[in-house]
């Protein structure tokens, strides 16, 4: 009785199981499904059905267009099962899915079907796959196909098929199955692929068959190569049937053909038909075979070829690894007379970055040829910087220019003390060409640590030597070669000098504090006299302090011209408002015109640049600037520099000058740009006087654009009213 219980629960558990499972169809339905996880789930469900569910799966699948069914969703079905049983350490499941698909093979008619299994066979099938698929490669329906799926599986087994069909291939098929022989380098139907490369009637698969010879390492691919090439009209099909010679070559050389690859190579390298950048493949081509033993065979052919072929065999031969390539380089350095040649060598050995060819290229930086000094200066940076820099300094002060000044500019990118250094050292005893060449290198670099040195030279007899100088000292001196700089600047004959003197005395003061910049010019000042006191002056005002502007405003009052007249032009090139006050003071008592013009422009400028002024104490001096105009230039200029600035103040003085006979444009330009919104979102000027200047405005202003939106402002204000 017990017994008979445990059967029943059994069955009932069994058949309970089986209506919980989901059907074939019913995990069809589910696709698509949204995710990756999602499908490899519903593809555990539809292996878990073993080969009868498969069967049912496969057996789903209906002919493209037929009327009245879909097989979209078991297509997609089983794609995404060959991609489940593909994973890795899916096995199982691969052989499972494989039998499947093989065994539904054997049962379909319909060529469309079959292409679709066949290509789900490219993905997953192994040897496993070849006994279903060689038979499809007489059928021309499916048969390309098959071929590819044999490449993709790739086996032994696989080119072995391949190999037994090719002999009753035609056509497309056979072209296709000897592609996919080149492409597995499966050399056992060589015989058959010599065949079709003889082919003269069909051109795609004679091409076919010689670039598969090539790819399997067929002795006979070389000649076969070289008779088509001969007779190719078309630039293209030359340039693969040469590319098929040297991949010939290496396959040779793969298959322990050492001698008959290099043969392949050397046979290029030497035809005096063969374009240059063939040959340049070929040199690659046998250095990859022979490695620096090519060098025995190329180095003689560089000296012989042209000027393009050796460029590219140097450069194969600089990238060849081996501790005999940079000897042999170096022995044709030394042995050959060509200057060219030397600098194509020299190129090579730059590339090699091998500090064993030093000794040879500082002997060639001193040849006599200029091109190959050159060429041996940058090979000595590329094997080492620092110790390139001794020659360099040697080329920089012995040289003539076309050598000298590169060198410098080699040195100079150096980085480092070290090459600083040395060209400062190399100021004393350096030509005046190479002096100017190593001043300016120190200058770039603004060697500040070499100061001295340079400062030295600024006493050179030389005028372009001293000139250099005091620039390269703008860039290098520090705030205790100010006083130094003031003497240079003082005792300069030359205007040139001066100027650079000065301006070397502004960067070096500097660097002090700012109630220390001028100390040491105005102790200069106090002895200075005429043109020399103005530049000591013009100097302060880059500077600033009260105690340098309390200087220039009493030489400004005192009873010399000259003095009055450098001090003001000291002023007008003042960098803070503090100088705004005694220039409109200026402007308004002096009776010279033209100091006049300089004072008003000196405001100008100032206020242009003042950034500490409120704008009301800026208005005001501009507004002390119009009234101290007195040409037209100068009310224009003031009105142009007052359009930029912003505010009410700035509005009201602009205002005032409506109606001005000669400044309308000007008159009406400030007062737009300062009252209407400087962009959008952004507010503008209001009151009652805004829109009466408007409006008078807006008829004057010379700009359409701006005349538009003083235009659409002056609405707004009126719309609100």
């Amino acid at each position: 009785m017990m017994k008979r219980i445990a059967l029943l629960l059994t069955v009932t558990f069994v058949v309970a199981g089986v209506a919980r499972a989901d059907s074939v169809a019913e995990l069809v339905a589910q696709i698509p499904v949204k995710t990756s996880a999602d499908e490899s789930a519903l593809a555990v469900k539809l292996m878990a059905g073993g080969e009868s569910g498969l069967k049912e799966l496969l057996g789903g699948l209906v002919p493209l267009g037929t009327a009245g069914k879909d097989d979209t969703k078991t297509r997609d079905a089983v794609s995404a099962l060959v991609r489940y049983a593909g994973r890795s350490g899916g096995e199982a499941d691969r052989a499972t899915l494989v039998k499947a698909i093989v065994a539904a093979l054997g049962n379909v008619s319909d060529w469309e079907i079959k292409t679709f299994l066949v290509n789900r066979l490219q993905d997953i099938g192994h040897d496993d796959a070849i006994a279903a698929l060689s038979p499809l490669l007489t059928d021309e329906r499916v048969a390309l196909h098959a071929v590819m799926a044999l490449e993709r599986i790739g086996s032994p087994a696989a080119a072995g098929a391949l190999a037994k069909a090719l002999p009753d291939a035609k056509g497309n098929i056979r072209v296709a199955v000897i592609k996919s022989l080149g492409m597995l380098r499966a050399g056992t139907a060589a015989d058959e692929m010599r065949k079709s490369a003889r082919d003269e009637e069909d051109a795609t698969l004679r091409m076919t068959a010689l670039w598969a010879l090539a790819s399997v390492g067929d002795a006979s691919a070389p000649e076969l190569l070289t008779a088509e090439r001969e007779k190719a009209k078309g630039a293209y099909d030359r340039s693969r049937l040469y590319e098929w010679t040297l991949l010939s070559a290496s396959r040779l050389a793969d298959a322990g053909k050492k001698k008959e690859a290099a043969d392949v190579c050397t046979a290029v390298l030497t035809g005096d038909k063969d374009p240059v950048y063939v040959q340049g493949a070929a040199a690659r081509t046998l250095l990859t075979i022979q490695g620096q033993g090519a060098l025995e065979a190329l180095m003689p052919l560089v000296e012989r070829g042209s000027l393009p072929f050796r460029a590219a065999v140097l450069d194969a031969v600089a990238k060849t690894p081996g501790e005999a390539v940079t000897p042999a380089l170096v022995e044709r350095l030394k042995a050959t007379t060509d200057a060219k040649l030397k600098e194509d060598l020299l190129l090579a050995l730059a590339k090699r970055h091998d500090a064993a060819a030093r000794p040879a290229v500082e002997a060639a930086a001193k040849d006599g040829d200029p091109a190959v000094r050159l060429a041996a200066l940058t090979t000595l940076v590329s094997l080492g910087r620092d110790e390139a820099i001794a020659a360099l300094v040697e080329r920089i002060t012995t040289d003539t220019p076309d050598v000298a000044k590169p060198a410098a500019e080699m040195l100079g990118r150096i980085p480092g003390d070290r090459p600083l250094a040395a060209a400062a050292d190399a100021l004393g005893a350096a030509p005046a060409k190479a002096k100017v060449s190593l001043l300016e290198l120190l200058a770039s670099r603004a060697a500040r640590s070499q100061s001295a040195a340079v400062l030295k030279q600024a006493g050179d007899e030389d005028a372009a030597v001293r000139l250099a100088a005091l620039r390269a000292a703008e860039k290098v001196a520090g705030p205790n070669d100010a006083g130094r700089l003031i003497e240079l600047g003082v005792a300069a004959k030359d205007a040139g000098e001066e100027s650079a003197a000065f301006k070397a005395v502004v960067t070096a003061s500097s660097q002090l504090p700012a109630a220390d910049r001028a100390t040491a010019l105005l102790a200069a000042l106090k002895n200075a006299q005429g043109h020399k006191r103005a530049a000591i002056e013009r100097a302060m005002a880059k500077l600033g302090g009260q105690a340098a502007l309390d200087a220039v405003v009493a030489d400004l009052k005192g009873d010399d011209a000259a003095v009055r007249e450098g001090a003001l032009s000291a002023l007008a090139e003042w960098q803070d408002p503090a100088a705004i006050a005694p220039l409109l003071d200026a402007a308004e008592k002096t009776t010279d015109a033209s100091q006049q013009v300089t004072a008003i422009r000196g405001v100008v400028s100032v206020l242009k640049n003042s950034t500490g002024l409120s704008p009301a104490d800026k208005a005001a001096a501009y507004a002390k600037a119009l009234a101290g105009a007195k040409r037209a230039e100068e009310k224009k200029m003031i009105l142009g520099a007052l359009g930029n600035e912003r505010g009410r103040p700035a509005f009201e003085v602009a205002a005032g000058t409506q109606g001005q006979a000669g400044l309308e444009a000007e008159s009406a330009l400030a007062i737009i740009k300062t009252s209407i919104p400087l962009g959008k979102g952004q507010p503008g000027l209001k009151g009652d006087d805004v829109a009466p200047a408007l409006k008078w405005a807006i008829p004057h202003c010379p700009d359409g654009t701006l005349k538009a939106d003083a235009q659409r402002y002056l609405g707004n204000l009126e719309g609100h009213k």
